[in-house]
């Protein structure tokens, strides 16, 4: 596995320790060739990344896929705006091949495991819960069917 410096090394392997206490090596499906993990639940599944960020920082970006495939009209775009302002942990996002996506990021360093619970545990229940309501009005299908 490549990391970009020394400290993106060393987030990794605090990051994948505390991945491997909450989910152990079946609930949380490491990467042989990057800092990545996936972890699934119902229809939705995590991915869970530490990346380098400025070059001197490192995040945790926590990205769980919801629909693939659905017409990203105005409507839909304006509801998944309004959603956004309610949400504590995350926001939805449309990504360069439409598929809708909610994610969080975190940095690495000051990142502790009840927190990463925290929010994984929020990303990937938001996900399974949005995902039928946005296919359901405007067509595609869950991220991971």
């Amino acid at each position: 596995m490549e990391f970009e410096n020394k400290d993106h090394k060393k987030a990794y392997e605090r990051i994948n320790k505390m991945m491997l206490e909450l989910f152990g090596e079946a609930g949380a499906t490491a990467s042989d060739d990057r800092p990545h993990w996936l972890v699934s639940a119902g229809s939705a599944m995590v991915h869970v990344s530490v990346t380098t960020w400025r070059d001197n920082m490192n995040l945790v970006q926590i990205t769980a896929y919801v629909a693939q495939g659905t017409e990203v009209t105005e409507p839909c775009m304006r509801y998944l705006l309004e959603e956004n302002h309610t949400m504590v942990f995350g926001g939805f996002a449309i990504d360069s091949d439409g598929d809708i996506a909610f994610g969080h990021s975190v940095v690495a360093e000051t990142c502790v495991k009840s927190d990463l619970k925290t929010i994984i545990s929020a990303l990937r229940s938001t996900a399974d819960g949005y995902d039928d309501t946005i296919v359901a009005r405007w067509g595609g299908k869950r991220a991971y069917d």
